[in-house]
């Protein structure tokens, strides 16, 4: 009598005709009762937590995607710093000239430059589709989420460390100048992989709903590009350099470079980097604990 009870009853949810009451009893699994509730928190912290922990794990990956991607090369990653070396120089002859800078002032300037915005560039990039391509982890173990955020992370680190050689030999070429100031860099580049982190979190997560974002945000990208202050100076826009002032990227760039240029770092640009980092980890985290259990089913 109970298995044709139970029989019955499953028939009923298959045929749609769940029994009155019986909607409160049925969860799909994975899905808090409370999206957010002490329950579906505690399990992001556990995320972050256990993503941090498995750093053995989410470094191995980012050194077998760099071999993975230059495999069979001669010169693997550094083809990517001689394509930003190639940049630095044209766009540094062309520009410099235009803007009738000094060589010695604006190559160091525009080599940092666009040397911090392709690694910005790559953690969005690679933020978009980090969880879309890791889905068959996903599918075929229990592995926290931001394992693969912070994947992408490493593997953006070891590229920017080979294009950091292109500064170090324009910087020794024209004598720039190198001071303790220089030190202001290593924790700047930490605020910078905190928000990188945060954001390819945020967009993996959108993306892996609507596949759509990823365009999206390469598009927006190129039109930030041209609006942060890599290519020009704050100062050349004159009455209308405090649009610099609401740019994230440009504070973001800017207190990486400038320590590395031998400049003190800027008060307010650290102050607007440090909010941008708190805003993006604050979403960032709001964003897993409401879609952590649904992740499984976008994929």
């Amino acid at each position: 009598m109970r298995a044709q009870n139970r029989a019955s009853g499953v028939a009923r949810v298959v045929n749609g005709n769940v029994p009155a009451g019986a909607g409160q009893r049925i969860r799909l699994e994975g899905f808090a009762a409370a999206p957010w509730g002490a329950a579906a928190r505690c399990m992001a912290l556990r995320d972050f937590r256990d993503g941090i922990s498995a750093w053995r794990l989410w470094l191995l990956l980012a050194r077998r995607d760099i071999r993975h991607r230059y495999r069979r090369s001669t010169l693997g990653p550094f083809w990517l710093t001689l394509s930003v070396g190639a940049m630095v120089a044209a766009l540094g002859l062309v520009y410099g000239t235009l803007l009738g800078m000094p060589l010695g002032d604006y190559l160091p300037y525009l080599s940092l430059g666009l040397i911090i915005w392709a690694f910005i560039a790559g953690l969005v990039g690679d933020g978009c589709t980090c969880l879309i391509e890791a889905d068959h982890h996903l599918r075929q173990a229990r592995l926290p989420r931001t394992l693969f955020v912070f994947r992408i992370v490493a593997r953006n680190l070891v590229i920017l460390a080979h294009n950091l050689l292109i500064y170090v030999l324009v910087a020794l070429w024209f004598q720039v100048p190198v001071g303790l100031w220089s030190l202001a860099a290593v924790p700047a580049l930490g605020v910078l992989c905190i928000v990188g982190a945060a954001a390819a979190l945020l967009l993996g997560l959108v993306s892996a709903r609507f596949r759509d974002v990823p365009q999206i945000v390469a598009m927006l990208m190129q039109v930030l590009f041209f609006v942060t202050p890599i290519l020009f100076q704050p100062a050349m826009l004159g009455s209308r350099a405090w649009l610099i002032d609401w740019n994230p990227a440009a504070h973001l760039v800017a207190i990486v470079r400038d320590p590395l240029l031998g400049r003190p770092p800027d008060a307010a640009s650290w102050a607007m980097a440090l909010a941008t980092a708190a805003i993006a980890l604050i979403a960032a985290f709001l964003m897993l604990v409401r879609y952590r259990p649904r992740l499984s089913y976008w994929l």
